[in-house]
């Protein structure tokens, strides 16, 4: 280990800041309904009408795909922050670009996992709903990030 890492490793206040887990589970679980529930919603919609299927919708099916977006934005979330806890202990000069680079494969990894069967309507819509999700997420990631390097570390903003 050269001194530089060893150095970024045991001061907190060299690694990156990041949000708490309670914000960052919020920020995925509400921004995962909203764009992973009531966009796979407009996705599933989109794939029956792209391969001529009868059209199927009931509100306790909407309710539990966004239950489900809810669910896979925590997923996320915890994801993200595993990711930074991990990359500040082992490899805490690796640059943001390479920590967000392995977050978004791992996501759209794990879309093409739960995607089943592959088709192209699936294979061309829901990637967009998860692209738009990662985009928002970052988004809010980064100013929870600002917001909470600016008010320390009070609010759990580096988990050890």
């Amino acid at each position: 280990m050269t001194d530089a890492t060893m150095k970024a490793t045991l001061n907190p206040d060299a690694r990156p800041p990041r949000p708490g887990a309670f914000v960052a589970l919020s920020i995925g679980g509400t921004l995962g309904a909203l764009v992973l529930g009531s966009g796979g919603r407009l996705a599933m919609r989109g794939v029956t009408l792209w391969e001529h299927r009868p059209h199927l919708f009931s509100l306790v099916g909407t309710g539990t795909v966004l239950l489900w977006g809810a669910g896979f934005g925590m997923a996320a979330a915890a994801l993200r922050l595993g990711l930074e806890a991990g990359f500040g202990r082992w490899a805490p000069a690796t640059s943001p670009v390479v920590r967000l680079t392995s977050f978004i494969m791992l996501c759209l990894g794990a879309a093409l996992l739960v995607l089943t069967p592959w088709t192209l309507p699936r294979l061309v819509l829901f990637p967009a709903v998860v692209v738009a999700f990662l985009a928002g997420f970052e988004a809010l990631w980064a100013k929870a990030s600002r917001k909470s390097a600016a008010e320390g570390t009070a609010l759990g903003g580096h988990l050890t």
